[in-house]
């Protein structure tokens, strides 16, 4: 999020209290086993372990650490990367409405573990001390309680090291790539602590910075270095910045990674996905052969997009179906996974970090493209067809918006993480988009999933008046939908 949007979300945090939030759960993704999709690949593409750690292309996500932010129970306390926590009324108005900042703010529906376990190896970490400001007392720092941000604070660096531990320690082909982007608020025992944990932690495991980026992935795995560790910018807000690579000169001589001169990561900034695509192929373009190179395809919400989610909330009639960070980020995760499996299948790609990834089959597609192979869908052991509905390629008769008669999705077996949406019966399926609502007896019907498009995952929503509206790219033509569950 920009820092120029403080004012409004100050403003907005008063008005949004009164609103309800329907809050999604975190799910799982399908049922593939890539926990060790390094070592399946390295049997399946005996060539696999020659390549580099930049000729590699892993799957990592953005903003790493935030998927607890939408668990009521968790600390998710105002963070100093977007809040001046000593101004009161920034700091009340962050307190006040932490559910809604959660909305903007959280990446990712799944835990650093889990991510683990589902096949990320490239994680995005934003970390400060946890600091705080009473009403009545100094502004509070615990210096050696280090933990992930993104506006409010996500998991415990303590705990994403230990668990990346369990998992190394239990995938012994699996490389990851610990990218710690931004430091806020940290002091030289911040920094001292975050060292000797890591160290501690990982200790021979670490790849030392002057193996560089050509180094084959065979030589890591006889030598049994998995980790890599970037450190990148560090920023204060009431004191002057610390010069983290003059403080600790030695480390990045040994097993610390510099961000600026190690890897290439663009940042798009923007919330429409046909400039996200410019972006990211003039990224790829100009990308270092010497670096790790990121390609960021993830939206960015702004202030724009803020206020049309808060006119929503009060007239359902303006609302878009974009009512958070989650359903913005639908739109690139659509096009994403398609453009790296086809149009930049060829190009030098390294690293594709998305937002909410177990929404989309990036980790099985990169998996395929590591094997030399092609990826052409979920397994259909893992899906069951809970539905069919046809849809007019535009409005119905009469209608401004509806294009189907209603469907249900109540009768989900149990187990079921995901919906899965496929479209069939016209030329343009790929092309496709659509809008799920509910019919409602009252009032306007509301948006329930914005921006399908076949392919797309969903979580899971029990309900038994829903309809296909607003389709796009149909060529004026009907088409069927067929809604799976996925285990």
């Amino acid at each position: 999020m920009k820092k120029n949007m403080k004012s409004l979300l100050l403003t907005m945090i008063v008005v949004l209290l009164v609103i309800p939030i329907i809050k999604t759960s975190n799910i799982a993704s399908a049922a593939n086993d890539n926990s060790n999709w390094m070592e399946q690949v390295s049997m399946a593409n005996p060539e696999f372990g020659e390549r580099t750690l930049r000729e590699v292309i892993l799957p990592g996500t953005h903003d790493s650490g935030t998927a607890t932010m939408d668990d009521a129970n968790d600390p998710r306390d105002p963070g100093p990367d977007f809040w001046d926590l000593k101004n009161l009324l920034q700091n009340g108005a962050a307190q006040a409405g932490k559910s809604i900042v959660a909305d903007w703010s959280q990446t990712q529906g799944l835990t650093i573990e889990q991510q683990l376990n589902e096949g990320i190896r490239y994680f995005d970490l934003r970390v400060a001390p946890n600091v705080w400001q009473p009403v009545f007392d100094d502004y509070q720092i615990q210096e050696t309680n280090l933990r992930t941000l993104h506006g409010l604070y996500g998991e415990s660096v303590d705990e994403i090291l230990a668990a990346s531990k369990r998992f190394i320690e239990n995938n012994e082909k699996e490389i990851i790539i610990l990218d710690f982007q931004h430091f806020y608020e940290m002091t030289q025992k911040s920094y001292d602590y975050l060292n000797n944990l890591l160290i501690n932690t990982f200790g021979e495991l670490l790849i030392p910075s002057s193996y560089g980026v050509h180094v084959p992935l065979e030589q890591l795995w006889n030598e049994n270095k998995r980790v890599i560790v970037l450190y990148g910018t560090d920023h204060q807000r009431y004191t002057n910045t610390l010069d983290i690579r003059a403080l600790y000169d030695d480390e990045f001589n040994n097993w610390l990674w510099d961000r600026k001169s190690s890897m290439q990561s663009d940042w798009a900034n923007t919330t429409d996905v046909e400039i996200l695509k410019e972006k990211l192929n003039e990224s790829i373009e100009s990308a270092s052969q010497n670096k790790l190179f990121v390609l960021q395809g993830v939206l960015t919400a702004d202030e724009d997009v803020i206020v049309d989610a808060v006119l929503g909330g009060f007239d359902p009639f303006s609302a878009t179906g974009v009512n958070s960070l989650h359903d913005l980020v639908r739109l690139a995760n659509n096009e994403i996974p398609s453009l790296v499996q086809n149009e930049w299948s060829s190009k030098p790609l390294n690293i594709i970090m998305l937002d909410w990834f177990h929404e989309t089959d990036i980790v099985d597609i990169i998996k395929s493209m590591n094997e030399g192979s092609t990826f052409d869908g979920p397994n259909k052991e893992d899906l069951t067809l809970i539905g069919t509905i046809s849809s007019e390629g535009g409005p119905q008769s009469g209608q401004k918006h509806r294009s189907s008669n209603n469907f249900t999705t109540t009768n989900i077996p149990a187990g079921t993480k995901q919906l899965y949406w496929e479209i069939v019966g016209n030329a343009n399926a790929q092309s496709i988009s659509f809008s799920v609502k509910e019919d409602v007896a009252i009032w306007t019907d509301p948006i329930v999933f914005n921006s399908l498009k076949n392919g797309s995952y969903t979580e899971v929503v029990k309900n038994d008046s829903l309809y296909i509206a607003d389709p796009l790219s149909t060529s004026g033509q009907s088409f069927t939908v067929n809604i799976y569950a996925v285990k």
